[in-house]
């Protein structure tokens, strides 16, 4: 199976915002595309990113526990779109907390229920994993 990995950065004090740049990582499909829908490929690509990203930032929650303690950390959420099921959301990198992890994975997976990816992402594909790195940050 061929995956389609797009990494979102959702970064700041509480989380969400810093760095937003998309990175697609290559898979073999994606090499015989043309420049210009190669070029359009990446577009849908963003507006899946910016899609997710809202819908992430609706919802956002840093625990009142994990403040009063001052915890952070990281996490990393796996994200897979189905081209005809509901998206999986999955631990790819946990923190030490179990209430981050928790609440990473709980607003990742219902941000991504609300996104509907552009059928056009899965012309090549019938899986498109996207990673997003959650970082709790009490700076």
């Amino acid at each position: 199976m061929k995956y389609l990995i797009i990494l979102l950065v959702f970064a700041s004090n509480v989380f969400a915002d810093g760095n937003n740049d998309i990175k697609v990582l290559p898979f073999d499909n994606l090499k015989n595309l043309s420049k210009s829908n190669e070029k359009h490929f990446n577009e849908l690509a963003e507006i899946l990113k910016k899609d997710l990203f809202y819908q992430y930032n609706l919802n956002k929650k840093y625990p009142k526990i994990a403040q009063m303690r001052q915890w952070q950390g990281l996490v990393v959420i796996k994200i897979i779109f189905f081209k005809d099921r509901e998206p999986t959301a999955e631990w790819a990198e946990k923190s030490k907390y179990s209430v981050l992890n928790d609440s990473a994975l709980s607003t990742a997976f219902n941000a991504a229920r609300n996104v509907k990816p552009d059928p056009k992402l899965f012309l090549l594909t019938n899986h498109i994993s996207v990673l997003v790195p959650v970082v709790f940050n009490l700076e």
